[in-house]
């Protein structure tokens, strides 16, 4: 699971990390369903420009909204799901999928990263132990010093097998790496777990600061070679808790520190410091026991009080270890100092650092726990290290291993990230390539892509039939005059006369788009008593009857019945159109419209009740006239 997740940053916090996370989520998810919108235009767009025919219009509608999703589903209801609409289900699907995974971001983004440790290279300021060639030397009640410093150890999981020839700051969160630790000196250490004693009981003959002599029971737990005094230097020291404050009152809890270690007065190792150490630490843990006190005095002891009669419960922790200093040292001035003589300030250290825990769990009628060989063992590092770097008094530069908090970001997410980033900017690139290869073919063909150029394209249509479409400056109209410009909705076709028998024309149901000349081409009027404009409002078969009038053009000929019939069914709806109440014939256009009305009921005299067999106009036929000028008819076509 380790190799799932990457580093991204050390300065970063999570949050920051995550509110970046949001946007390029949402950056990613926006130009996505863009990209993929148009990747679906250009290939629909691509086979208009081949000039393909019959090209479904669902092959021409893009999904890049959620609302245009919901189009497509109102639209095609179950037919979605069929063959044929594959691709529009796929962008619904993928429209739907990435609009939510926008909206989620927040939670993918907190899915997506963490915080976490990890270790990087760091210039500390550290101190060294110096060595002071004081065979007495101590540090008493550094408290303070000694909790953070064994605080310091835990965490950088420093091991028990070696001695500290430097001090970190306790302030940074450093940690244990072998190959940039380089010790003076080494230890190889048994540890002895906590171990009931059975059947102890004190003579009275010695006090707690013989607990060897004292309790027999645990005088055996010791191998022989332990108790050579003229090998090894004994010292002991103890911390008490009394059920009360009378003479001979019973002692709950007892915790004795015993330390043997090499004698170092003998070959002069005091001065020396260079031999190997045999080092023994051990607690024992007594309770519910009674102590006499002989109310003497003197100075080896700072008590009288002796432990008598059966012992409730004990039990004792253990370590012995052999210290080794290496042949050869770097510099011999920044050595711990090991032989001190001074064994009782060490002891008196160990009880003076575990007086507080135990007292506030004796207070609390709580029984503290025996303390463990490791622990032991850490405080006796903890001492020597601090001891040695309490005279170095100018601290040294050296790289270390720390521990940072760390921003990760997940692998998977990622590398999604970066082939999605991928696609889009190749789709990108593939989209910009085919709008600069065939410009004049889409320019041309006026392929519409989303709803804004659908609507225009209706407007291009319905204005559509000029000569040039311009502004009547020479330059081309621009879409947004198309957009500004055009109206939609229903447009009358001719007055409905309830007496007339021609009353059964009506107004086609479909709203269409229309386009006033004067606002859009401003073509210039047509010359008086001229064949009415022809509508570009078509239906399917009319379309077909047009395109092969332009194709005959070159020769011109009388128009068939049919023809007759539907230019006829047109100019009727030009006339329906302008039948419309109007104001007084006050300009031009007016007149010319009364021009127009008088030759459409002329045709339809001649053509009978042929606009009677009409049905409403087709929906395709949606696509409203265009004021500007036809080309006028032969003169034979004049009706």
């Amino acid at each position: 699971m380790a190799h799932t997740w990457i580093n991204l940053s050390t300065r970063w916090s999570l949050s920051s990390v995550q509110a970046a996370l949001n946007v390029i989520i949402s950056v990613i998810g926006t130009v996505g369903i863009w990209t993929f919108a148009r990747f679906w235009w250009q290939r629909a767009g691509a086979r208009v420009v081949r000039r393909n025919s019959g090209i479904p219009l669902s092959a021409l509608f893009t999904v890049s909204s959620p609302g245009e999703a919901w189009d497509a589903i109102t639209v095609q209801g179950r037919r979605l799901f069929a063959i044929e609409s594959w691709h529009l289900l796929l962008q619904v699907t993928i429209v739907i999928l990435v609009t939510l995974a926008c909206m989620l971001s927040g939670p993918i983004a907190t899915l997506a990263s963490r915080t976490t440790r990890t270790v990087q290279k760091s210039t500390l300021q550290v101190l060294h132990t110096v060595t002071n060639g004081s065979s007495s030397a101590n540090l008493l009640e550094a408290i303070v010093l000694w909790n953070s410093t064994i605080g310091s150890l835990n965490q950088a999981s420093f091991p028990t097998d070696q001695l500290l020839d430097f001090l970190p700051p306790s302030t940074v969160n450093w940690t244990y790496v072998p190959s940039e630790w380089d010790p003076n000196w080494s230890m190889d250490c048994n540890f002895t777990d906590e171990t009931l004693l059975y059947n102890v009981s004190g003579h009275g003959n010695y006090t707690f600061y013989h607990p060897l002599d004292a309790f027999p029971v645990y005088r055996e737990t010791y191998d022989p070679a332990w108790l050579d005094t003229s090998k090894y230097r004994i010292q002991a020291d103890f911390l008490s808790w009394t059920a009360g404050s009378g003479i001979n009152a019973p002692f709950t809890d007892v915790l004795n520190f015993i330390l043997i270690e090499s004698d170092p007065a003998i070959n002069d190792r005091w001065h020396t410091n260079n031999e190997t150490m045999y080092l023994s630490l051990s607690v024992l843990h007594t309770q519910n026991l009674s102590a006499l006190d002989n109310q003497y005095f003197n100075q080896a002891e700072a008590t009288s009080w002796r432990p008598v009669g059966p012992v409730g419960n004990a039990s004792y922790t253990r370590v012995e270890c052999s210290i080794t200093r290496r042949p050869e040292v770097p510099d011999k001035d920044l050595v711990p100092w090991v032989w001190t003589n001074d064994t009782y300030s060490i002891t008196m250290q160990y009880v003076m650092f575990w007086s507080y825990p135990f007292i506030r769990e004796e207070f609390l009628n709580i029984t503290y726990p025996t303390p463990t060989g490791k622990e032991i063992l850490r405080f006796y590092q903890a001492y020597l290290v601090a001891l040695g770097a309490s005279i170095d008094v100018t601290p040294s530069p050296m790289e270390l291993s720390v521990w940072v908090e760390t921003v990760q970001l997940s692998a998977i997410f990622l590398a999604f990230i970066l082939a999605l980033a991928s696609v889009i900017i190749l789709f990108s690139i593939r989209y910009f390539v085919f709008l600069k290869r065939h410009k004049r073919e889409l320019e041309a063909t006026f392929v519409p892509d989303g709803k804004m150029e659908w609507i225009v394209h209706s407007a291009r249509l319905a204005a559509s039939g000029n000569e040039e479409e311009s502004d009547g400056k020479g330059s081309k109209i621009k879409d947004r005059v198309y957009l500004q410009k055009a109206t939609f909705g229903h447009f009358a076709m001719g007055d409905n006369h309830q007496n007339s028998p021609d009353s059964e024309i009506r107004r086609p149901s479909l709203a269409r788009v229309h386009t006033r000349g004067n606002s859009v081409s401003g073509p210039p009027s047509r010359p008086r008593g001229s064949m009415p404009r022809q509508p570009r409002t078509h239906s399917l078969p009319q379309l077909s009857i047009i395109e092969h009038e332009k194709q005959n053009k070159a020769r011109p000929s009388l128009p068939s019945h049919q023809e007759i019939g539907n230019a006829f069914n047109l100019t009727v709806f030009e006339t329906d159109k302008e039948a419309l109440p109007s104001p007084p014939d006050s300009s031009p256009h007016t007149r010319e419209r009364k021009v127009d009305q008088q030759s459409s009921r002329m045709s339809s005299n001649s053509c009978g009740q042929v606009s009677k067999a009409l049905d409403p106009v087709l929906p395709s036929a949606s696509i409203k006239p265009s004021i500007s000028p036809p080309n006028s008819l032969p003169k034979e076509e004049k009706l």
